[in-house]
């Protein structure tokens, strides 16, 4: 039973779901003039970004089976860094292809990381972070000035957050120094 309902009742809500499916892609079908639209493989694939991925864009990625494709993100809420796992579906786009599209963010919402050099005042500072054992400098902004003549010092440890499309640094956790 799940979440209360009978192993009956669970049976008819997925013969309703995949009743309306098949309603909805005949529909898409008959719009674009094909005879017959497949309906995308219900499955899931795990795979490894091979290149970053920024929300709403596309990247190339590593199927867990070891071959070579491209998921897509059209929301800007999905990213992720190279090497990074996650989870795809398959869906229709608009030109009736199967596309893969994320449905468990590669990225983490937070990364521990390191200032890569010396930081005297706010803008964008560039920040060292390691996943699986490979380090990546991500350019972030910096929002919070160290005050008159101090720095933060080039390998302090920061927090940076990632934020539909830009790096942000969220938290410093070391003290400024003096600059001079």
């Amino acid at each position: 039973m799940l979440y209360g309902f009978s192993k009956d009742s669970v049976a008819r809500i997925w013969r309703a779901v995949l009743a309306v499916e098949r309603y909805l892609l005949a529909g898409r079908a008959a719009r674009s003039g094909k005879e017959r639209t497949r309906r995308p493989p219900r499955t899931y694939r795990r795979f490894a970004l091979s290149a970053q991925l920024d929300a709403g864009s596309s990247a190339a990625v590593e199927w867990d089976d070891g071959s070579a494709g491209t998921v897509y993100t059209p929301n800007t809420n999905a990213y992720g860094l190279e090497g990074e796992t996650g989870e795809a579906y398959p869906a229709v786009d608009s030109a009736g292809r199967i596309q893969w599209r994320v449905s468990q963010n590669p990225g983490q919402g937070v990364y521990k990381g390191s200032l890569a050099a010396d930081a005297t005042s706010t803008g964008s500072v560039n920040v060292t972070i390691t996943i699986d054992g490979m380090s990546r400098t991500v350019a972030a902004q910096l929002r919070a000035d160290p005050g008159t003549n101090k720095k933060w010092s080039s390998g302090a440890t920061c927090y940076v957050g990632h934020f539909r499309g830009s790096w942000e640094i969220i938290s410093i956790t070391e003290c400024p120094a003096s600059a001079t």
